[in-house]
């Protein structure tokens, strides 16, 4: 056993060390010290009471250690006094624990970046793209706006200076239809300036960019719009000035005209309906002509050029069967909606196997479009028969439907119909 001497004053390292030990095993008894250290009786009983429990361990404490380990107690030597909470304080704690966050912060971060590389590469990518697109299309619209408009006023001059120079003497029987006529043009050259002159009013600068697209993008669509309409307007008034140039200049002929295209539809036509249509065109033709109608007047003109058109064509009803393209369709009627209209898609093609543009009107819509493609209304009992068909090997044996044949209005139908036709599904 190690005995020590040495007293308050004169506290050697190892005594030092075993006081501190001592004073950490008497904060493990906090309240028995405060109360003995308050009891001066009772200090010599604490003193025998540490240095039995060290003589327990083989070691020999001195009265100086222990006092010294129970001033030092008192004074609070041993004893740790966090420093105050403040902004550095806090921020030497967060450094000192950075390897527990400094993961989590850097996960975090990655986790920003990939997000942020997702959504520049799915969302702002196509946005510049989709932005850039419509502004150049919207500029390119504004500058073909100002080219249309060079373009019908060159046409305008041109139109101008071919009714000026048109100097003609009518019979006495045309020459009031004749002077209808020319106001006609007049009017329609003079209305097509004052439009020409609207449109130039609309005209926009091809300079929207990034940076006022947002602002402009709406007023300049408007605005272009409207342009777009009054060129629209421009452009029918200049048809019919010139369809009316022409018209006088060959008025006189027009009487003549009419009876000629009446005789040749009734003698290339094999059915009374089309000599029937040639008769009634005749009759508002001359009608035109007695009422000065100069419009009416070209109208009965190619209304019979346009018959006499259909009774010469030849062709071959055939059902559609080429690899992506449907042959038939069925449609609900919007008045029933139980019901089924069954349509086989066909095509007319000539003698020499070319796909003819047919005028067609739908019986949806009622619009007449000229189209190459449309569909023919038949019975349930054929559209299944024609599916039944084609599913077997991919062709479609009895592809002609009808043959339409030179003087005939309509094409004769080898499959049952009701005559009705679409040309849109």
């Amino acid at each position: 056993m190690v005995q020590s001497t040495a007293t308050s004053g004169d506290i050697k390292l190892n005594d030092v060390m075993l006081a501190m030990d001592i004073a950490d095993t008497l904060r493990h008894k906090k309240l028995l010290v405060e109360r003995v250290l308050n009891e001066d009786t009772q200090r010599q009983k604490l003193i025998d009471r540490i240095r039995s429990i060290y003589e327990s361990q083989g070691i020999d404490v001195s009265d100086a250690v222990i006092e010294e380990a129970v001033k030092a107690i008192r004074d609070k030597r041993f004893s740790y006094n966090p420093p105050p909470d403040g902004l550095a304080t806090r921020f030497w704690k967060l450094y000192v624990r950075r390897g527990q966050w400094g993961k989590k912060v850097a996960a975090g971060f990655a986790a920003i970046l990939a997000a942020f590389g997702i959504h520049y590469g799915v969302v702002t990518v196509p946005q510049t793209a989709e932005l850039k697109h419509q502004i150049t299309t919207l500029n390119d619209g504004i500058k073909e706006a100002g080219q249309d408009i060079d373009l019908l006023s060159d046409r305008l001059v041109r139109v101008n200076q071919s009714y000026a120079t048109l100097h003609r003497e009518f019979p006495v029987t045309l020459q009031k239809t004749a002077e209808d006529i020319r106001k006609d043009i007049a009017t329609d050259l003079q209305k097509t300036g004052q439009l020409l002159k609207t449109a130039r009013e609309f005209s926009l600068q091809p300079d929207l960019k990034p940076g006022n697209f947002v602002e402009r993008k709406k007023p300049a669509t408007v605005q272009l719009e409207q342009q777009q309409t009054v060129l629209s307007k421009v452009e029918n008034r200049l048809d019919r000035a010139e369809e009316l140039i022409q018209l006088l200049q060959e008025l006189d002929q027009v009487p003549q005209e009419l009876k000629r295209l009446n005789q040749v539809i009734v003698d290339v036509a094999q059915e009374p309906a089309g000599k029937l249509q040639a008769d009634a065109l005749l009759k508002t033709g001359f009608t035109a002509l007695r009422s000065r109608d100069g419009e009416k007047i070209h109208q009965s003109l190619v209304s019979m050029q346009e018959l006499l058109a259909l009774l010469e064509r030849e062709y071959s009803l055939r059902i559609v069967a080429r690899p992506g393209e449907r042959s038939g369709v069925w449609r609900r009627p919007d008045t029933n909606s139980l019901a089924k209209n069954y349509y086989l898609i066909v095509e007319a093609i000539s003698a020499d196997g070319e796909i003819l543009a047919i005028p067609v009107t739908s019986e949806e819509t009622g619009e007449l479009v000229d189209t190459k493609t449309w569909g023919v209304r038949v019975s349930a009992t054929d559209y299944n028969r024609i599916g039944a068909d084609k599913q077997d090997n991919g062709i479609i044996e009895q592809n002609i439907v009808a043959v339409k044949k030179r003087g005939f209005l309509k094409p004769d139908y080898r499959i049952n119909t009701t005559g009705g036709t679409i040309t849109k599904w």
